[in-house]
């Protein structure tokens, strides 16, 4: 199952049993430190009192969606022909890794 990224998330393998039901996540809460170097802080606390609905006409999507399309065509734009291809061999595969991007995709 998935882990929440509400903390760090620890497993403890120090006990006599290993099997996979004994293995129980303990959450450890972010901290606010500002010493850390990579600190990742505490955002999101409250919800918004308004809505604030995207729809295909929000600039946020619209910004989205640009960004995507010109990391896109730095990867996918004037791709060479692989030694030994035919005209009709494919030059571009496509892997979703399940990561953010391949989630909004």
């Amino acid at each position: 199952s998935e882990v929440e990224p509400d903390g760090i998330y620890t497993l403890q393998f120090s006990h006599q049993s290993t099997a996979l039901e004994d293995l129980v996540p303990t959450r450890h809460d972010w901290v606010e430190d500002n010493s850390l170097i990579s600190g990742i802080g505490v955002f999101n606390g409250s919800i918004p009192v308004e809505s604030s609905r995207l729809t295909n006409k929000s600039g946020a999507v619209a910004q989205l969606r640009q960004l995507l399309t010109e990391s896109l065509q730095l990867r996918v734009l004037h791709v060479p022909t692989p030694p030994k291809a035919s005209s009709t061999d494919a030059r571009i595969a496509v892997l979703f890794s399940g990561g953010l991007d391949c989630t909004v995709l």
